[in-house]
């Protein structure tokens, strides 16, 4: 177990990954699960009931927005950095 767990937290730490986001994924997640499992005790397990409702689409949508914006903004100015090279040049 204690090589498992060490390698774990080697891992993230070699390939340069903030752990952070995990952490916040581990104190958040269950509490997250148990309100969506209310909400949709409530809304008799309709998902629709859910979105419909003005103040949790926008909630909705800022995450979505938060989960693919970064990598969307980094693909664009990838783009937009690479340069193509000219056909008619001769480096040699």
């Amino acid at each position: 177990m204690l090589v498992i767990f060490g390698v774990f937290g080697y891992a993230p730490r070699k390939l340069r990954v903030d752990p952070s986001p995990m952490v916040v994924a581990l104190v958040l997640g269950p509490m997250m699960e148990k309100t969506l499992r209310q909400a949709l005790f409530l809304t008799r397990g309709s998902v629709v009931d859910l979105v419909a409702r003005p103040r949790s689409a926008t909630i909705l949508l800022l995450a979505a927005a938060a989960l693919f914006g970064p990598p969307l903004v980094g693909l664009l100015r990838g783009r937009r950095l690479a340069k193509p090279i000219p056909q008619g040049s001769n480096a040699s």
